[in-house]
C-alpha cells in the first residue's frame, strides 16, 4: 500500500474511532435522559424516608444536600430535548456505519492493487 493510502486509512479509522465515542456519549445521554423520572421518584422516596424519620443533625443535613445536588443534577437533564438527543445519537451511528463502509471499500480497493 502507498504511503498517502496508508495515511488516507489511518485518518478514517481515527475518525471513526471519535465518531464511536460520540455516539456512545450521545447512547448515554439519551437514556440517562429517559431515566430521570426515576431518579425523581427516588430522590423523593429518599426525602420521604427523612421527614417521616424526624431525626435531625449533620447527617441529615448532609443526606439533604446531597438530595439537592441529586434534584438539581436531575432537573438540569430533564431540560435537555430528548427528540435532539435520539436525533444525535441516530446520525452519529449512521456516520459510524458510513465510514465503515468506506473504510473496508478502501482497504478492499488498495489489497487488489
Amino acid at each position: 500500500m502507498r504511503r498517502g493510502a496508508e495515511l488516507a486509512l489511518a485518518a478514517m479509522k481515527k475518525e471513526l474511532t471519535r465518531l464511536t465515542k460520540v455516539a456512545d456519549k450521545a447512547k448515554a445521554d439519551s437514556e440517562e435522559a429517559m431515566g430521570v423520572g426515576s431518579e425523581f421518584v427516588a430522590i423523593h422516596e429518599e426525602l420521604r424516608v427523612i421527614v417521616e424519620s424526624k431525626e435531625t443533625g449533620k447527617a441529615v443535613n448532609k443526606k439533604m444536600d446531597e438530595l439537592k445536588a441529586r434534584s438539581d443534577r436531575a432537573a438540569k437533564i430533564q431540560k435537555k430535548n430528548l427528540a435532539k438527543l435520539f436525533e444525535k445519537e441516530s446520525t452519529t451511528r449512521f456516520d459510524c456505519e458510513v465510514l465503515v463502509h468506506e473504510i473496508q471499500r478502501f482497504e478492499y480497493r488498495q489489497g487488489i492493487r
